[in-house]
């Protein structure tokens, strides 16, 4: 039985290693587009668009950047603030440079007193003309990343848990923020 058993292992062994064609090792993965959404839970929600503001100064040597995704029914009004109802996800970014959001890792915080970190709230059923939101939710332990594009675009990833409804938050987003006058 261990001579078939060796035998079963060798021929399986032969076929694993001579049927690959050496081509096959220099196709790159295929990609896979990541959604410009955020989650909580099992629940998924659409992001269109997204503003931000220029940094501005919080504390001594502390700079705060604002970021928003919006769902499509948001947009800007003449007055540059979120019209519409849906759903929003704002990020306040803390740095130590007063030059616009940064690329870098950050770690959710509710303090804000250091530099890389980031305070995270979801509106779902955000409605513009009162500024709040059917099911607000403050995000925290965890990180979000802010890479910055080639042609300027911005990508944002990162979990978290959500506090109320106690339960995973992801975001992913890839695109324009639109830079918003303060």
């Amino acid at each position: 039985m261990k001579t078939t058993f060796k035998l079963y292992a060798l021929a399986f062994l032969s076929l694993t290693l001579f049927s690959c064609d050496p081509d096959d090792d220099n196709n790159p993965p295929a990609t896979v587009a990541e959604a410009n959404n955020f989650k909580i839970g099992n629940n998924t929600y659409p992001m269109a668009r997204g503003f931000r503001t220029g940094s501005a100064p919080d504390r001594p040597g502390l700079f705060v950047t604002n970021a928003v995704l919006t769902s499509s029914s948001i947009t800007l009004d003449s007055n540059a603030e979120l019209a519409g109802t849906g759903n929003i996800v704002v990020f306040e970014f803390y740095t130590a440079l007063n030059n616009g959001l940064q690329p870098g890792v950050y770690n959710l915080d509710n303090v804000n007193d250091q530099a890389q970190t980031v305070y995270v709230y979801t509106g779902v059923g955000y409605d513009g003309s009162t500024g709040d939101a059917a099911s607000p939710d403050d995000i925290f332990e965890g990180t979000i990343t802010v890479e910055v594009l080639a042609g300027g675009d911005f990508k944002i990833t990162g979990r978290g848990r959500a506090d109320d409804a106690d339960a995973t938050f992801t975001v992913s987003y890839t695109g324009a923020l639109q830079l918003v006058n303060q």
